[in-house]
């Protein structure tokens, strides 16, 4: 039996994200984080297993991380979350109706460490956890339900999606936060023309963690859009997000880059 993620339906290859990866860059994504007052509140990995989620214990499931995971990886997540004092939790589940084992994960002394925070019965209670760490509502409509997992489709049944993604974020050797990365795909523009303040007002519950995780950890905040038909990105730098201002999302060091190009300005992060 082995524990994995739950597959979200059919992805989109993302080649910006895949060159990043195999030119060695340390560009660490996290599954969900969650903000509420102005501040960033808990980090969160899930996992599907394909056995019963009360029988891995906390021994089994630090054991499995260090022999099959990254961990590397693991360590650059457990560091984000002392710099943010916050937790960083991994949920474990198998089906809707099945039990959901929350262990806090931490790294220290070269090892991944996991104990038991609660084990909820089901996902209805799953939804009422997380909304304990969450202030911002989810309004946008989900563009693409067939990507759903049937975790994801559980959550939003009980009026609670799974908080939102980070994309990346690098860390340098000194254990500390050095930029965060939002991938942008654009498919009805070109990626020179391609505006996101176009799409902020259906996306104002998207950027407006981001501003609060930035502002807390004091980092610049890098979007690389890209798309699949062209070879080239546009990076920009998200200075300051504004609800009341025109435009809301200000923008700066925008470039329009190759994939080498990208690399070599986020090896300046490493």
């Amino acid at each position: 039996m082995q524990m994995k993620l739950e597959a979200e339906g059919p992805e989109i290859s993302n080649w910006v994200q895949k060159d990043i990866l195999d030119a060695g860059v340390p560009l660490c994504s996290l599954e969900g984080f969650s903000v509420k007052e102005e501040r960033v509140t808990a980090l969160f990995e899930r996992r599907r297993s394909t056995k019963r989620p009360s029988t891995w214990g906390a021994l089994g499931i630090a054991s499995f991380l260090m022999k099959n995971e990254n961990v590397n990886d693991w360590k650059s997540k457990c560091k984000l979350a002392e710099v943010l004092r916050v937790p960083l939790y991994l949920v474990v589940w198998r089906a809707p109706d099945d039990t959901f084992p929350i262990y806090a994960i931490k790294y220290s002394d070269s090892s991944l460490t996991a104990s038991l925070v609660t084990d909820l019965t089901n996902c209805e209670e799953l939804a009422k956890w997380l909304g304990s760490f969450k202030g911002i509502p989810v309004s946008k409509r989900f563009l693409e339900p067939g990507r759903l997992s049937v975790i994801d489709e559980c959550l939003r049944k009980h009026r609670m999606p799974w908080p939102g993604n980070l994309d990346g974020f690098i860390m340098r050797a000194s254990n500390l936060p050095s930029v965060l990365i939002e991938f942008a795909r654009t498919e009805q523009k070109p990626v020179r023309k391609h505006n996101l303040n176009d799409y902020f007002p259906q996306d104002i519950h998207r950027w407006k963690p981001f501003e609060i995780a930035r502002r807390c950890l004091n980092v610049p905040f890098l979007i690389l859009t890209w798309s699949s038909n062209e070879k080239i990105v546009k990076s920009q730098e998200l200075i300051e997000f504004d609800e009341s201002a025109s435009p809301h999302l200000r923008m700066g060091n925008e470039e329009i880059l190759s994939s080498a190009q990208v690399i070599k300005k986020l090896e300046r992060f490493c």
